[in-house]
């Protein structure tokens, strides 16, 4: 069998055949994709490796540049996307060339620090082959909307009451309040407007509201969460939150939050995050119920300077893949 060769490159410059590798397995909903989020963050440095017979793309995978931490202790991560294979070459070495010439012109290039990515089965001795290592599991946790419960949860987390505020995703006032706003106590992804607008919408992410609870002119008593409808099951997901170091933390953004799902008469709030850190131990302080995981997340460290453990992070599933 021909040996693909492997391109870098701007997807916008390849986007007809990288659309058309999609379509033939399965995939054609991934038009969609490439329209809202890759043409908008390969402006922001997104690439693709492409793996090429002739002029006919067989695999391709994709690097999100996508800053974390909190001020000194910054770095940026890569965010991997989409890796799809045309069956013809899911021989474990024509993928492994790809991961590995992708990694290794990410090193070279030197502006990111670490690569993270979740996997599937399939994929994962492809992945650990390429010098990515283990680094936590996403789980879902769930809290049912049901009025008892929820005062339930309240009185044993010692959250706030409050008045709640609600304004839309692309609200400007959200935007400009966006690179002022922390996640107290935790390493997080860099708020940006541009980061929401193309994550939404998909499938597990219909649209977006921004939920606000505590201080309007004080920012360390103010908490936000962004809920998002789910696209076709009757609940909203918690996609991000923020809160300033005089609220109650975590429990009281996501009680806030399912305060305003039960108003809007959704049967349950979820959220999927990193199992085994301080904002799981924090959602089951609130009363979120843990389900199975979703997902194995891996890194790959590439220069001197390591992310936290998992403990300090506060990682929800919206900030990965573009579906």
């Amino acid at each position: 069998m021909t040996q693909p060769v492997v391109e870098c490159c701007d997807p916008r410059d390849r986007a007809d055949q990288i659309k058309d590798l999609f379509a033939r397995n399965g995939q054609p909903g991934f038009d969609a994709v490439f329209e809202r989020a890759y043409r908008p963050r390969a402006e922001a440095g997104l690439k693709s490796w492409v793996g090429w017979i002739g002029d006919r793309a067989v695999m391709h995978i994709s690097v999100a540049s996508q800053r974390f931490g909190d001020g000194s202790r910054a770095l940026t991560g890569g965010l991997l996307g989409d890796l799809m294979v045309d069956e013809a070459h899911r021989d474990f070495w024509a993928p492994l060339l790809m991961l590995r010439s992708m990694v290794s012109d990410v090193r070279r290039e030197g502006r990111i620090d670490f690569l993270l990515t979740t996997m599937t089965r399939a994929s994962e001795s492809l992945f650990k082959a390429g010098g990515f290592r283990p680094f936590g599991q996403l789980r879902r946790y769930v809290f049912p909307l049901m009025r008892p419960y929820l005062a339930f949860a309240r009185l044993r987390s010692g959250a706030r009451s409050g008045r709640d505020s609600e304004v839309p995703l692309d609200d400007a006032q959200m935007a400009a309040r966006l690179p002022l706003l922390a996640s107290s106590g935790f390493w997080r992804a860099e708020a940006r407007p541009e980061f929401y607008a193309t994550r939404i919408p998909r499938g597990d992410y219909a649209d977006g509201t921004w939920v606000g609870v505590g201080g309007e002119r004080d920012r360390a008593r103010q908490a936000w969460a962004l809920l998002c409808r789910h696209g076709t099951w009757p609940e909203v997901t918690l996609a991000d939150a923020f809160w300033g170091r005089d609220t109650g933390g975590l429990p009281d953004v996501v009680l806030a939050a399912a305060r305003w799902a039960r108003a809007k008469r959704f049967g349950r709030l979820s959220i999927s995050t990193l199992d085994a850190s301080q904002a799981s131990r924090d959602l089951k302080r609130a009363g979120f119920l843990a389900r199975p995981s979703v997902a194995d997340v891996l890194l790959l460290q590439l220069g001197k300077s390591a992310p936290p453990p998992v403990d300090n992070w506060f990682l929800t599933a919206f900030v990965g893949s573009s579906w």
